[in-house]
């Protein structure tokens, strides 16, 4: 008898060989998908092996830790693996008293894999930080042996094909849901010659590279920032109880505030006016920076159009969920039928624009770059048109910083979901530099925009790798005689600084 037979695909009826019936019983085990999937992943060209076989030691999890307010040591907790790079923000916790050998820190080069939570098991990255960092016990570690490259691995684990074995072997209904140790040590995973192995992961410490050489840059520009300034911007203020040198407080119950007209805007909505907004104004202004409102800068405020009719492709349509600070986030984008040209020219996207989110996650903004001239936008995003001398990513790092997000939820208005609406962000400022500045600022910036985003493709490329060589479409041969390998990082960075521009 064959291995299984599908009766029936609606209904569902699959009759499974006695041997190949695990110590799990429960039919959705043995869904038709799931052993179709391992039946490709174990016939493949090259063959598969046990992952258990792969590992230096059998997969095991980190444990937990109470928090720590004061702790310098920063913990990798399942909301911190995202399959596109492990990724602050940290818990953070006092490991004075661990010990190095103890099991739940990881090392450069392991796989850490989440095992818990319906929607967050099955996540999988590359540990590729120079110092260890403590696990979580809501993640597993996978430390390979010299038979497999751990950066296949991942690339394997975060395909279509690894994703389906997670699925498969999570046990548990709900938030419950759990990935067992025992299982994972069973997946099957292809074994190509190790230089096949290579040139995928390869693709991913590559990755790895450009998400570090991003995070310093950005790191840079906000060093630069602050120079610029001759203020440090991520240093919270001490604020003063009784007054600032821009207002007095007269009484403090009722609270009554007497305010020099300089500090203020649009609005004179009381709430506008606490002395922990006053003082940061003051700080501002005392140290001589020449502050401008966006509305004197901008030549409009322009939200983008609803759509709730997704497809698998056609046009990208940006939502509040794909905007960070200082970064867009397309791995999870959605498509739209509408094309750009068949819309009104206000909502086009245009190089050099500022975006700002204006509903949820509200006032994280970035700039709208060459390669998004063909996206278009949703209602809860703003498009902010500059006028000449003014850089949107030097404007956007100055809003997303402690001083430009106290603005944001100064002038924030509403309840159950707070935003920003036209008037208010009319009234939002942002210091005046010289543009030669403001395009030093904003160059890194940009570029490390750029590094952030080849990071998501090239782990995305790996993963298609893994799939085509599953399915018979990689071209192995090149690989192995070396007349195909994968891109260095003079390469992607070269490319980068010679395309990299607004227009």
């Amino acid at each position: 008898m064959e291995e299984y037979i599908i009766v029936s695909k609606q209904p569902s009826i699959v009759i499974v060989e006695s041997s190949k019936i695990s110590m799990r019983l429960d039919a959705g085990n043995y869904r038709q998908d799931y052993l179709v999937n391992r039946d490709r992943i174990r016939n493949s060209i090259f063959g598969s092996k046990k992952l258990v076989e792969l590992l230096v030691k059998p997969s095991f999890r980190g444990r937990g830790f109470p928090e720590n307010p004061s702790g310098q040591d920063p913990v990798i907790k399942v909301r911190n693996v995202t399959n596109y790079g492990i990724t602050g923000p940290y818990d953070y916790i006092d490991a004075t008293g661990i010990s190095k050998s103890d099991r739940a820190w990881a090392r450069k080069g392991d796989v850490l894999l989440t095992v818990t939570g319906l929607g967050s098991s099955g996540k999988a990255d590359l540990f590729f930080f120079d110092t260890p960092m403590l696990v979580d016990g809501h993640v597993a570690i996978l430390r390979c042996s010299s038979k497999c490259d751990a950066g296949f691995l991942k690339a394997f684990l975060s395909s279509s094909y690894g994703q389906k074995l997670s699925e498969q072997d999570t046990i548990g209904s709900t938030g419950q849901i759990e990935l067992y140790g025992s299982y994972i040590d069973q997946f099957d995973i292809p074994y190509p010659d190790h230089k096949i192995q290579a040139y995928i992961g390869d693709k991913v410490r590559l990755a790895e590279r450009c998400r570090e050489e991003a995070g310093r840059l950005i790191e840079q520009a906000k060093a630069d920032l602050v120079s610029t300034l001759s203020f440090d911007l991520y240093t919270p203020p001490s604020t003063s109880s009784s007054s600032g040198s821009g207002y007095r407080l007269l009484g403090i119950k009722p609270g009554c505030i007497l305010v020099e007209s300089v500090l203020i805007g649009n609005s004179l909505l009381p709430t506008r006016y606490q002395a922990q907004y006053l003082d940061r104004d003051m700080l501002l202004v005392d140290h001589g920076l020449e502050l401008i409102s966006l509305e004197d800068i901008a030549s409009g405020f322009i939200n983008g159009f609803d759509c709730r009719d997704f497809k698998s492709s056609g046009t990208p349509y940006l939502r509040v969920g794909n905007i960070r600070p200082n970064e867009l986030d397309l791995s999870g984008v959605m498509y739209i039928e509408i094309q750009p040209t068949s819309l009104p020219k206000k909502f086009h996207l245009t190089s050099g624009d500022l975006l700002i989110t204006r509903k949820g996650s509200y006032g994280f903004c970035t700039s709208v770059t060459k390669e998004m001239e063909q996206m278009v936008f949703s209602s809860e995003i703003i498009r902010v048109p500059l006028h000449k001398g003014w850089d949107a990513d030097y404007i956007a790092l100055f809003l997303n910083s402690p001083y430009g997000r106290y603005q944001f939820d100064r002038l924030g208005t509403g309840t159950t979901m707070k935003g920003i609406n036209h008037e208010n962000l009319a009234d939002i400022k942002v210091p005046e530099v010289s543009y030669e500045a403001q395009k030093i600022i904003g160059g890194k910036v940009r570029l490390s925009m750029a590094l952030n985003e080849k990071s998501k493709d090239l782990i995305s490329e790996a993963c298609r790798d893994v799939e085509d060589l599953i399915d018979a479409g990689l071209v192995t041969a090149s690989i192995l005689s070396g007349e195909m390998q994968a891109p260095t990082w003079n390469e992607v960075h070269q490319n980068l600084l010679t395309n990299l521009s607004y227009a």
